[in-house]
């Protein structure tokens, strides 16, 4: 959907939306890399099978270790988190400059990656009360999906007409 968003964008707002594309695929590569999801799951497979006291014990160390460095809300997590946040931003603010996805598609895109990125700060730091930062959560995720609704709508009216 980035790609197709610069490629839509890039006539009027070059600069704006080739640096949201960065900035996103740096973002999510650095998310995939930093999430503990896939070591954790070997390390559960190796558990399971593991025969002695020692064994399970080192890799519940490891596990811990994981969890420490790339678990939601950990600040080894924010940096995927922010940069994704922070394209997604910028891809939506190209939008709402006049480009030919339109200004009103671009405002549940700004919304929404603002207030993720309020709960990713908010969640990381605990500079907020779980409720609040539960309300940011769920108003951006539904922001965004919106988001992404719209946007795909008007990317298949731009294919029809060009």
């Amino acid at each position: 959907m980035y790609v197709a968003l610069y490629v839509a964008e890039r006539r009027d707002k070059e600069r704006l939306a080739t640096l949201g594309l960065v900035v996103v695929t740096l973002g999510a590569a650095l998310f995939v890399v930093g999430n503990a999801a896939l070591p954790m799951l070997d390390l559960s497979k190796r558990y399971t099978v593991a025969t002695d006291g020692a064994e399970r014990l080192a890799l519940e160390h490891a596990a811990r270790a994981l969890l420490a460095r790339g678990a939601h809300g950990s600040p080894g997590a924010l940096l995927g988190f922010v940069m994704s946040g922070a394209g997604t931003l910028l891809m939506a603010c190209a939008m709402s400059m006049g480009g030919a996805s339109g200004r009103r598609t671009a405002w549940p895109g700004i919304a929404g990656a603002s207030l993720l990125l309020l709960y990713v700060f908010g969640t990381t730091f605990g500079l907020l009360p779980r409720a609040v930062l539960m309300t940011l959560a769920s108003l951006g995720g539904v922001l965004m999906l919106v988001w992404y609704v719209v946007v795909a709508r008007r990317l298949f009216a731009l294919a029809r007409v060009s």
